[in-house]
């Protein structure tokens, strides 16, 4: 998940000046402390220099390259989940698959 261009959506002036809604950043990978241990976390380098571990509901993916390809991805395993065969359903103990 690297150079993945994204927007902050949520105010964090509380962990580095400038960190407001709106400021744009790219992911650099997980290579701050949370995000090392969380997969919620993308450590992100932001346009003022500030890198920071960040919850990924807290950004908005703005890379039309990467969504473009995301979007292909999900066609392509929506067409062959329709020609799917030989499937097994698992059911847990409670009920859950």
């Amino acid at each position: 998940m690297n150079n993945i261009k994204v927007e902050l959506k949520t105010d964090l002036t509380k962990y580095g000046e400038g960190l407001i809604a709106g400021i744009k950043g790219i992911t650099i990978g997980q290579q701050g402390i949370w995000s090392r241990s969380n997969d919620n976390f993308i450590t992100v380098k932001f346009e003022n220099n500030i890198i920071l571990d960040v919850l990924w509901n807290s950004l908005e993916i703005i890379d039309e390259e990467y969504l473009q390809k995301l979007s292909k991805t999900k066609t392509t395993y929506l067409k062959e989940l329709k020609t799917a065969t030989n499937i097994i359903k698992t059911i847990g103990p409670k009920g859950g698959y």
